[in-house]
């Protein structure tokens, strides 16, 4: 894990990005740490952790020409202003911001590194390369639902914006982990792609993406657009797309030999804790529980194991692999 640099796109710092990045530190010791972010919002604080951390500023990622205001203004003319049913432009930029850092950071490490969400705290260890392999743990049974969407509309934006991208039919994780399954195949769903952290291989990241350049020009006929503006014109006819899935679906399409996952049952089933805004499903605050114990202005990684471990027995079942807490 020492070879692997960490990538995080993050909004801003917020309640839990101490834990994350302590976390990150304690369990896997990578070469160093990324955060791709709005300069002026980061407050950098004396983090315990003894990985080298650097801050690139999102706004310039890729150039003047493809900042992040003039792809905003793309989407804005794209979108228009009822955002009520599709995800806003900044959860579009940072897809774009994951699956194009090995562009941008010259110096990322090689072959493998290591693209992470900023809301995902990891409190049990599991190998990211295995045998030479990328592998990814699955973590996510289905699709987090939206208001306005039930689950079968979701799951269908998912796959349709995939086969738009790259012509190639959306694949599923099976129980196994060494293969994929088409998401049309009957039976029962061993979770989905959708995992929240993913070891990319930049070499075929980049073939995915020169794969997405060709399958848009075969379509409109004509030169090739730069990738991103093609992400942020698929958000007029398509509400979701997932990084993770376009990448898994191409590796097992083209790069079968050369991926592998962990399946639901081993890291996501065994221990999968999600709170929406630190709001469980049975209507439990995570947020208010650990505010009668801690601060609530910067959570310290050790804070976050010690309160997991005294909740075993009434808010978890057992020591949870990972806490995902979005949307504070």
């Amino acid at each position: 894990m020492q070879s692997l640099d960490f990538v995080i796109p993050l909004k801003a710092p917020g309640l839990i990005t101490r834990a994350v990045l302590e976390g990150i530190d304690r369990l896997y010791r990578p070469r160093s740490i990324l955060i791709i972010t709005d300069l002026s919002l980061w407050k950098p604080i004396d983090y315990d952790i003894k990985t080298p951390l650097r801050c690139i500023d999102e706004s310039c990622f890729f150039g003047e020409a493809l900042s992040k205001q003039r792809l905003q203004e793309r989407f804005d003319r794209n979108v228009g202003p009822d955002l009520s049913w599709r995800r806003p432009f900044g959860w579009w930029y940072q897809q774009i911001l994951k699956l194009g850092c090995h562009q941008v950071v010259k110096d990322i490490s090689q072959p493998f590194y290591v693209v992470w969400d900023s809301d995902l705290i990891p409190l049990k260890r599991w190998d990211l390369v295995v045998d030479g392999k990328a592998c990814t743990a699955i973590l996510q049974r289905e699709a987090v639902i939206q208001k306005h969407f039930n689950f079968s509309e979701v799951t269908q934006e998912y796959s349709k914006a995939t086969l738009t991208l790259t012509g190639m039919p959306p694949l599923r994780p099976s129980v196994c982990g060494k293969e994929a399954l088409p998401k049309s195949f009957p039976g029962e769903s061993y979770g989905t792609f959708v995992s929240h952290h993913m070891v990319f291989n930049a070499q075929y990241v980049q073939e995915l993406l020169n794969l997405i350049i060709d399958v848009h020009q075969s379509k409109h006929g004509q030169k090739p657009l730069e990738w991103p503006l093609i992400f942020v014109d698929l958000a007029k006819d398509h509400f979701r797309v997932s990084e993770y899935e376009l990448y898994q679906t191409y590796c097992f399409t083209r790069r079968k030999p050369a991926n592998r996952y962990y399946p639901y049952e081993m890291h996501g089933a065994e221990g999968r804790a999600r709170f929406n805004g630190g709001v469980r499903k049975d209507g439990i605050n995570i947020l208010s529980e650990l505010e009668k114990t801690f601060q609530l202005d910067s959570i310290k990684y050790d804070d976050i194991v010690q309160f997991v471990r005294s909740q075993i027995g009434r808010l978890f079942d057992e020591m949870p692999s990972y806490l995902q807490i979005d949307g504070v």
